[in-house]
């Protein structure tokens, strides 16, 4: 077992109003873990992130634990501190076996990214995180749906070029948490019922697997995002979130869960 502690700053353009994003924080903990243990970021195979409280912007420190095992596996632990705990991920890491590569889940139906419009962020407020990308949601053509109940958006990064399975995990968690949409819909479908805005959530945890192959994240220049609310128990949302590239490869595969807060207040 081999520990490490690394400094760096939590970045307000990736806060969803009140916090940062999971798939950032996902992020700095994939980050962390390899520059800490020398692992390569290809044979991570899922990260899980808890959160224990609220992060700030500014300084955080990042103390890593690396266990290696046999036959090259490994699991590192990433613990956020900002006088305190924030937030703890484990990364596990296992090497490739074999060169078959096999899914047995389709995409959202969805024409290339170029066919949407891209969403226009003047005029309104918005969270910092949807500044990082530009945004073609994903509407129904001839009454048909990419996937029924699915939010699907087409992202694209402001800053080019990304690539690989880090960068890919800046994707989860940028979105409009999927009750948003859920409301929306239900208002659609039912339009004697009233509008009513989701509760202000909190972000609880994020479970990412990678099932796809490393030469799949090599060009990330556009991903298309599917989002769903899957339960709601014990005031806490449970979402299911999938990352795709432009090729029809599954890139990420993540369960997130929030937690409503009392007062409803802005988004996430």
């Amino acid at each position: 077992m081999t520990g490490n502690q690394t400094s760096g700053g939590l970045d307000y353009r990736w806060w969803a109003s009140n916090a940062p994003t999971g798939g950032y924080l996902s992020r700095l903990a994939l980050d962390a873990v390899c520059q800490s243990s020398g692992k390569s970021a290809n044979d991570a195979r899922s990260v899980e992130l808890h959160v224990l409280r609220l992060a700030a912007a500014g300084p955080v420190q990042i103390h890593v634990t690396t266990t290696e095992g046999a036959a090259g596996l490994a699991t590192s632990t990433a613990l956020f501190v900002q006088d305190g705990p924030v937030a703890t991920a484990t990364v596990h890491f296992v090497p490739p076996r074999g060169v078959a590569v096999w899914q047995d889940i389709e995409a959202p139906a969805a024409l290339p990214a170029q066919a949407y419009p891209e969403m226009s962020l003047t005029g309104g407020s918005y969270p910092p995180v949807m500044c990082q990308f530009s945004h073609r949601p994903v509407v129904a053509l001839a009454g048909i749906e990419a996937r029924p109940d699915w939010d699907v958006v087409w992202l694209s990064p402001k800053t080019q070029p990304w690539s690989g399975r880090a960068d890919a995990l800046n994707v989860l968690d940028c979105w409009y948490p999927p009750a948003y949409q859920q409301a929306a819909r239900t208002f659609i479908q039912s339009p004697r019922a009233e509008l009513v805005e989701p509760p202000q959530t909190n972000l609880i945890a994020v479970q990412a697997l990678f099932p796809a192959s490393p030469p799949a994240y090599e060009d990330l220049d556009f991903v298309l995002l599917a989002n769903r609310l899957t339960a709601s128990a014990d005031g806490h949302l449970f979402e299911h979130s999938e990352v795709w590239s432009q090729q029809g490869h599954l890139l990420i595969q993540a369960q997130i869960v929030r937690r409503n807060e009392d007062k409803p207040t802005d988004h996430n």
